[in-house]
């Protein structure tokens, strides 16, 4: 199989042997490191991968580089906490990649959080490029919500790998308050406006959308769990968007 696998790290020792014991097909497994405190590195160095110590870019630029060290040109990219299904893999090792006139391919993920598996809401029936060609696509740099961008022609794999996106609620938080302090600084850079008041009304609408809208209330009690986080995300992400231009005010 001409496929590189490359994963970005910090602090995953809980999540990275259960990722790479399903990766034991792959002759080519790239983790990048941004110098984990914990035993990320002495569990990933236990299984047969290349692990490099790279100090943190921003997640599309650490990704870039992890590519740059692959032994390929075709790459799986995942995420520490992300795990491959015996019918993704088996699907993988069939495709001809050498003669392929695709340059990536979208797979599907599906969701488990707080160790329950999603069945439904958007985050469970996502597709994500995710397999590509390196001279032909790249991740881009946002600050978060990175994603790949394919110059050529794509395709859809029919499997799909599992997201264990949060293991408790106060992980769940301190991940979701994590990527609203970048979410608000992008769209600050970006000159974003919205009055306080209008934020201020916004949750239940929110809520209303990922809850009903995208069925997550079938998901049970965790799905109305992530649905409250969702939508406290996008309100304390334009909370501290009004911080970041009150302050800047202040500064002039």
């Amino acid at each position: 199989m001409p496929i590189s696998v490359v994963i970005i790290t910090y602090n995953e020792e809980k999540n990275i042997s259960r990722t790479l014991q399903k990766l034991a097909w792959c002759k080519d497994i790239v983790i990048v490191d941004s110098f984990s405190n914990d035993d990320t590195k002495k569990i990933a160095i236990s299984f047969p991968c290349r692990f490099f110590e790279q100090s943190w870019l921003g997640y599309g630029a650490q990704k870039n580089w992890g590519a740059q060290q692959a032994a390929h040109d075709w790459i799986l990219n995942l995420d520490a906490d992300e795990v491959l299904t015996d019918e993704l893999i088996e699907e993988l090792q069939k495709i001809d990649l050498v003669h392929s006139k695709h340059v990536a391919y979208y797979i599907s993920r599906r969701m488990v959080f707080l160790g329950k598996i999603f069945n439904y809401g958007r985050e469970s029936n996502e597709k994500l490029l995710r397999l590509y060609h390196k001279k032909y696509a790249s991740f881009n740099t946002k600050l978060v919500h990175e994603h790949l961008e394919a110059n050529g022609s794509t395709a859809v794999l029919k499997n799909y790998f599992f997201h264990f996106s949060y293991a408790s609620i106060s992980q769940f938080h301190e991940k979701t308050s994590h990527y609203s302090n970048l979410g608000a600084q992008q769209l600050f850079d970006k000159n974003k406006k919205r009055p306080l008041w209008l934020n201020s009304i916004l949750f239940p609408f929110y809520f209303f959308r990922y809850a009903i809208v995208h069925l997550n209330i079938l998901n049970g009690y965790r799905g109305l769990q992530w649905s409250y986080g969702q939508a406290k995300y996008h309100i304390d992400k334009y909370k501290k968007l009004y911080k970041l231009r009150q302050q800047n005010t202040n500064l002039e």
